[in-house]
């Protein structure tokens, strides 16, 4: 296939992917529908249908979302070619990163084989992680040096240091997510200029939302230093630049926090009354920016990007407005978690 019949196809079926995107008036919908009759909003967001979707909330709906995703990225991805695949493919191994914490987890708290396996998700041809021999490992050490002879190399020898200094899971946690991000934004910088100078924009943000928030968490919640504070962010910037990281981390509240902001951030961040206020904010600019992105009118793989970070997004809404109808909470609340205040993507 040629680059403008691959474009051509990968612009129809991203066209066609994105009547999948769950709008306002469907979330809406999910908080006033009782847990019963969810089936057809399933539906309507392209999820498979499972056992219990006509007596509650689904058994399994996270596990089916990712599988819906992966199945679109899959499709979407094989039509791509040469440097535009390497972000989307490793935008993808998150969720391998999910299996591998996973794994980490279990064998730190002793857990079986069985019960480890148990937890992790399946991810059908995006895996690439030897499980079998992961699992078969005697300690997190060993299992971190098989890794190393892996494509996740440079995690695993982050993830060692971390092991070797501190055996302390939230750290390996941390260290393992670093260098996740640090990965993927190697890949947005190794694109040929036109496609970085579109894509940036939407990881750039998707890292600035990530540093700051963790820097909040870090510093204000679990009260690190700012050295290691500013140590366990991403080694990536956009808006927010070394420096401004470097100011931020000083700050011992929220108010410093907010005051010292670039500008962008001031306006964007003015009515944050904590961390999670931050953080849905944050995450409504990613969607508004995102959904913009997906509706430029030439095609490129910023809409591929675009449409997949959408769907990992929306992972988690309609799940939550589902579950706060079924936990009897009220609409407001669920409007809140869901981050559907202002109501519309734009």
């Amino acid at each position: 296939m040629s680059g403008v019949a691959a474009y051509a196809y990968l612009d129809a079926r991203v066209a066609g992917m994105s009547r999948h995107l769950t709008s306002p008036a469907l979330l809406e919908q999910a908080i006033e529908t009782h847990p019963n009759n969810i089936a057809p909003l399933l539906q309507q967001a392209g999820i498979a249908a499972g056992e219990g979707d006509q007596t509650g909330l689904p058994e399994g709906l996270s596990a089916r979302w990712l599988a819906a995703i992966l199945g679109e990225a899959r499709t979407l991805i094989r039509a791509l070619h040469g440097p535009d695949r390497e972000p989307a493919l490793f935008w993808v191994r998150q969720f391998e990163i999910g299996n591998l914490k996973t794994i980490l987890r279990g064998r730190l708290s002793g857990l079986n084989r069985g019960a480890i396996a148990g937890q992790m998700v399946d991810l059908g041809p995006f895996a690439t992680l030897p499980v079998d021999e992961l699992l078969r490992t005697e300690d997190p050490a060993e299992l971190l040096r098989l890794l190393e002879k892996t494509s996740f190399a440079d995690i695993a020898r982050q993830a060692r240091r971390t092991l070797d200094e501190h055996q302390d899971l939230f750290e390996i946690d941390a260290a393992i997510d670093r260098r996740y991000y640090a990965g993927l934004w190697a890949k947005v910088t190794a694109l040929p200029a036109a496609a970085r100078q579109e894509v940036r924009p939407l990881l750039g943000r998707e890292i600035d939302r990530i540093n700051l928030v963790w820097l909040l968490r870090y510093r204000l919640t679990y009260r690190f230093p700012p050295a290691k504070t500013y140590f366990l962010l991403v080694p990536a910037t956009y808006r927010l630049t070394s420096a401004h990281l470097l100011t931020l981390t000083q700050s011992e509240t929220l108010p410093q926090v907010l005051k010292q902001l670039p500008p962008p951030f001031v306006t964007l961040l003015g009515g944050a009354g904590n961390i999670t206020d931050v953080a849905l904010l944050l995450e409504r600019e990613l969607r508004r920016f995102a959904f913009q992105t997906l509706h430029l009118r030439r095609f490129s793989l910023a809409r591929v990007m675009a449409y997949l970070v959408l769907r990992e997004l929306e992972r988690r809404r309609l799940p939550t407005a589902l579950k706060g109808r079924e936990l009897g909470l009220t609409g407001e609340t669920i409007r809140y978690a869901a981050g559907l205040e202002e109501g519309s993507y734009a």
